[in-house]
């Protein structure tokens, strides 16, 4: 965060790529193995986020992931 306390637009997809290598680990698809093994490859296509009003230390935010079908508009 900035000396305000709000958090950088940005980091929000620093928070976001952190769950889906949870998420991808979880399911069996560790990034580091993978990357090691080279034998998968799940590119993230599409990524945006609702920036309704500033971040702030201590704000919960929900994160959603899906396919680009589930999640297009």
């Amino acid at each position: 965060t900035d000396a305000a306390g709000i958090l950088f637009f940005a980091n929000q997809f620093k928070m976001v790529h952190d769950i889906y290598e949870r998420f991808l680990a979880q399911i069996g698809f560790g990034v580091g193995d993978r990357f090691a093994r080279r034998d998968v490859f799940i590119p993230i296509v599409h990524a945006e986020a609702d920036f309704i009003r500033p971040l702030r230390v201590g704000d919960t935010i929900e994160i959603g992931a899906g396919s680009a079908r589930e999640t297009r508009r």
